[in-house]
């Protein structure tokens, strides 16, 4: 869930962009998908009810500051091309309705 969803879509990029392994399914639980703390779901919940959008900066300040890893696909996976993306295994997608990673884990999905 969250930061573990990055990860299972960071991984199946690298897994297509190595050449393995085969995956056969991303289940990713509300992920994280973009740095960019912009998307209406980030403005509307910013100050409630769970998860914050000032959390989420924090959390991110932990990862990296630099905005350049937080552009890099396995950071954000969103932000990989439409090519980077083709052949990707399904992938289901739980997001919380009130939730600030809604958005952007509707976009990628």
């Amino acid at each position: 869930d969250s930061v573990g969803g990055n990860m299972s879509a960071a991984l199946t990029l690298m897994a297509k962009e190595r050449g393995g392994p085969a995956l056969v399914q991303q289940v990713l639980f509300y992920p994280v998908t973009d740095a960019s703390f912009d998307t209406p779901s980030y403005h509307q919940f910013a100050t409630g009810y769970f998860l914050r959008r000032d959390g989420m900066q924090w959390f991110w300040d932990q990862y990296t500051t630099d905005a350049t890893d937080r552009a890099q696909i396995t950071a954000s996976p969103l932000r990989a091309t439409a090519e980077q993306l083709s052949g990707l295994p399904p992938a289901l997608v739980i997001t919380g309705e009130a939730d600030v990673l809604r958005d952007e884990g509707e976009a990628y999905a």
